[in-house]
């Protein structure tokens, strides 16, 4: 069996970054947009990483329409002077809130047999003679921000060594 190679290329959630670019970046010098993409990065994969972790999937387009339409719900009922400071973290409270509430569902509509049924048919259309097995952009997306979860966690600094060494 070969391990699957796992990537996350700039168009898997290209559209979204464009969204967010173009509705909150728009009056920002276009540094700080550039600044905050590692961060947005991992608000965006921060539902994936929820959803890897109840066995959920989700198709690619279906995650990038679900992030497009919580967007649009914090550009329409948002508050500016609360996300201008620093919007990754306001877009990551605004995704976990969203879960919280609405999380269940999420989870019974992925879970449904309609939507799994959905998924095979849509997989049986356009199935190519024998695909090479693909990870749902959830799982790569969960993976992403696991990654980017322990970059961003603080770094201990080393304890002082003693300057003389005590035998007894």
């Amino acid at each position: 069996m070969t391990p699957r190679r796992l990537s996350v290329s700039s168009d898997d959630l290209a559209p979204v970054f464009f969204y967010i670019q173009s509705h909150f970046y728009r009056n920002l010098p276009p540094k700080r947009y550039y600044q905050d993409r590692h961060m947005l990065l991992h608000a965006l994969c921060w539902p994936a990483a929820w959803l890897h972790q109840r066995r959920l999937l989700m198709r690619q387009a279906h995650y990038q329409q679900w992030l497009i339409e919580r967007l649009r719900d914090i550009h329409r009922h948002g508050q500016p002077h609360h996300y201008q400071p620093y919007f990754p973290r306001y877009l990551l409270k605004c995704l976990q809130q969203w879960i919280d509430h609405q999380g269940d569902k999420l989870y019974d509509q992925l879970k449904s047999a309609s939507y799994s049924i959905d998924w095979i048919l849509e997989g049986i259309e356009r199935r190519p003679p024998k695909p090479p097995p693909e990870q749902s952009a959830v799982e790569i997306l969960a993976q992403t921000h696991h990654i980017l979860s322990q970059s961003l966690r603080r770094k201990s600094t080393p304890s002082q060594a003693p300057s003389q060494l005590n035998l007894f």
